[in-house]
């Protein structure tokens, strides 16, 4: 008895690149930052230009505020999609880039974002 035709999956191979050497590899995120208000929490997000570094050159403390900005500084390239209270847009500088700095959760979702980014790309080579 003929059931008809066998139909048989097309299977597609994942799409690879070759592995692109640049001297100083940048990438952007969007980054998801939880900002503390009354009685929880708001997502706030932005887009963060980074470059990835060598972790031997990495010798921060992160339990030292100081040497955690430091190297932050040393990774962002650039910052998106920033407002002022008034909603107007807020282009990056270096004032900018500390004023993010200065804020404990928006630290925390920048090491989160570089590290998830670089994690994901180790996993996946």
């Amino acid at each position: 008895m003929d059931a008809g035709p066998h139909l048989t999956p097309i299977l597609t191979q994942k799409e690879t690149h070759m592995f692109n050497i640049a001297e100083t590899p940048e990438f952007t995120h969007t980054v998801h930052v939880l900002t503390p208000v009354d009685g929880g929490h708001r997502e706030d997000t932005f887009k963060a230009r980074f470059k990835v570094v060598d972790d031997e050159e990495n010798k921060a403390d992160f339990y030292k505020v100081g040497e955690v900005k430091d190297y932050l500084r040393g990774l962002l390239v650039g910052m998106e999609d920033l407002v002022d209270e008034q909603k107007n847009p807020v282009p990056y500088s270096d004032s900018v880039r500390d004023q993010m700095l200065a804020l404990p959760h928006v630290r925390l979702a920048l090491l989160k974002t570089y590290n998830q980014a670089l994690a994901k790309a180790r996993v996946g080579n």
